[in-house]
């Protein structure tokens, strides 16, 4: 996000207004780790002859592979799904395994769903998922409400 503001692919008021996963507001946290800054973005003046946005997501990677630096040489596309999985309330305790409906069985099933398929799909491919919210939280079968994947 950074590097979209400093080109001018989004308004700075908008990235600082942006709210993440957490419900935290950005500018709230760049303030809270002393990483705000006074300069303007995109700044004045002449253009940068070249601009190099370092990344550490290869981190794991290149201390693995026992190296100090290293240059990527593929990008990620990322999709990101939202999935409701509805299931049926019942008793854990007297409900047959026959006639259950569990929500929360079926999304770690498709859990373990995602993770099968990057497998098999070899080379770079990656899949999360990200949270699960259960609704209502009891012992009793439940409905996932909100289950994001990338």
């Amino acid at each position: 996000m950074g590097s979209l503001v400093y080109v001018g692919g989004i308004p700075l008021e908008e990235a600082h207004s942006a709210v993440t996963i957490d419900g935290k507001k950005v500018v709230d946290e760049l303030e809270r780790i002393g990483y705000r800054g006074t300069a303007p973005s995109p700044s004045p003046g002449p253009a940068p002859y070249a601009y190099v946005e370092l990344h550490i997501e290869q981190g794991p990677i290149l201390e693995a592979e026992k190296f100090g630096l290293g240059a990527v040489t593929g990008v990620q596309g990322i999709s990101w799904t939202e999935v409701t999985v509805n299931g049926q309330a019942n008793h854990a305790g007297t409900t047959p395994m026959s006639l259950r409906h569990d929500a929360c069985f079926v999304a770690g099933e498709t859990i373990a769903f995602v993770r099968r398929l990057t497998k098999e799909m070899g080379g770079a491919q990656v899949g999360t998922v990200g949270a699960i919210d259960l609704d209502p939280r009891t012992r009793d079968s439940q409905r996932v409400r909100r289950w994001p994947t990338r």
